[in-house]
């Protein structure tokens, strides 16, 4: 946890939850977890959310549907990150 403040906790690695990844195909433009936009090829994606959500908020808020190619997973693999 970084500091004291709940703030801090909803948006750390240690609340979030994370899917396995799943193979599927660009047909139309997607961006990326880099940020790069790919199309016609083949890609990957998973599912985030968190543990603790915030009650004002609806519980489908938070979960995110993330993208990437296979070089970017093995470079954040490799990298440490998730």
């Amino acid at each position: 946890m970084i500091g004291n403040n709940a703030v801090d906790f909803l948006y750390s690695d240690d609340n979030m939850i994370y899917t396995s990844w799943f193979k599927t195909f660009a047909l139309w433009p997607t961006k990326t977890v880099s940020g790069n936009r790919v199309w016609f090829r083949q890609i990957f994606y998973r599912w985030k959310t968190m543990k603790y959500d915030i009650p004002q908020f609806p519980k489908e808020h938070f979960t995110k549907r993330e993208y990437a190619t296979l070089e970017e997973i093995l470079d954040r693999r490799f990298r440490g990150l998730r």
